[in-house]
């Protein structure tokens, strides 16, 4: 934006103007607009009100066995297909592409959500006990029921406990519609 210049007729009108502004302004004395401050906002202790003392309250303490158990973390991160957190990355990579013996096969085709809860439940449960390590569980493909549930089910205990990780299968082992599953080795069995 431009600045007007004082030689044009509106600049000699403005100075003019801030000329006559200036000279009528008065200086103000801080002493008295402080002390009229002070004493308007300032009451005499004499007509204060008067507040009521408090009765200390009393605080009941709870003995450390009667309080509630702080929030525990998790024992386990949630898994997801190809994340292995507590894999080596040569197991991993070994598992996500399908290299793997799989020493087991769950196939959930027809089956309805409970049933298919159930089934896995005890299939990965005998696989672990039989010291099985890698297992194939189809589901089917598409948007299916139990291609959404499977790894919620996986994660939720007793499963969760059993399992290392799992990862989408290869095409010639079912693809997006089966799953390998890494079971964690039982180190009581021979």
């Amino acid at each position: 934006m431009s600045r007007r210049r004082k030689d044009t007729p509106a600049g000699k009108d403005d100075a003019a103007l801030w000329d006559a502004v200036k000279s009528s302004a008065k200086p103000v004395k801080r002493d008295t607009v402080f002390r009229d401050m002070l004493t308007a906002t300032t009451v005499p202790p004499s007509d204060a009100p008067k507040r009521k003392k408090e009765k200390p309250r009393r605080v009941e303490v709870l003995p450390l066995a009667d309080l509630p158990d702080p929030v525990k973390a998790p024992k386990h991160r949630e898994l997801r297909h190809g994340c292995a957190p507590g894999v080596d990355r040569r197991t991993a990579e070994r598992l996500h592409r399908g290299k793997m013996a799989i020493q087991g096969r769950l196939d959930l085709h027809g089956m309805s959500r409970d049933a298919a809860h159930i089934a896995t439940l005890g299939f990965v449960t005998s696989a672990r006990l039989s010291g099985k390590r890698c297992v194939l569980i189809v589901t089917g493909k598409g948007k299916g029921i139990l291609q959404t549930e499977l790894p919620r089910w996986l994660n939720m205990p007793p499963l969760r406990d059993l399992i290392l990780s799992f990862s989408h299968a290869r095409p010639q082992d079912g693809g997006s519609g089966a799953v390998y599953v890494l079971l964690k080795r039982d180190r009581s069995l021979p």
